[in-house]
């Protein structure tokens, strides 16, 4: 939170997603070094999905016009309870072969991750509150300042 108005969206989620993706497949192995830092993996990949998140509603509500930001965010929030609904059954399958969960997890977290290279940056973006003022900020050619240049 203290950094959240200085750091890149992109780069922020693209950095924790890649983390807690990376760290959830570490899990996924298995060895007498892996079980012993388990539980610190586990922390680790916890905790950069949750702040990837936290940075990711902050993205989607810069990202969209006022007139659909609370569409916006009420559908990032239902794929999240979508994929809550899903954690349980992977869980179930790791007792199986006790590496469904971490490897799914990772892979589905860090993929889903580098879905943000294709996004704008929004930081230190105005907010639009119409789909028109979005479009034709999205015309515009802007330098770093975001000073309009045509």
């Amino acid at each position: 939170m203290l950094l959240i108005g200085k750091l890149n969206r992109k780069f922020s989620v693209l950095a924790f997603t890649t983390l807690s993706g990376i760290f959830s497949i570490m899990c996924a192995l298995k060895g007498e070094v892996w079980t012993r830092l388990q539980i610190a993996l586990e922390l680790v990949s916890f905790f950069s999905a949750c702040t990837a998140f936290d940075i990711l509603l902050i993205f989607t509500i810069e990202l969209f016009p006022t007139c659909v930001r609370n569409s916006a965010t009420s559908l990032v929030r239902q794929a999240v309870v979508f994929g809550g609904v899903f954690g349980p059954m992977l869980v179930a399958a790791d007792r199986r072969d006790g590496i469904s969960s971490y490897g799914v997890f990772g892979l589905v977290i860090g993929c889903c991750g580098l879905f943000a290279i294709c996004l704008p940056e929004t930081r230190g973006r105005a907010l639009c509150d119409t789909m028109d003022e979005e479009e034709h900020k999205e015309k515009a050619i802007c330098n770093d300042e975001g000073d309009v240049l045509a």
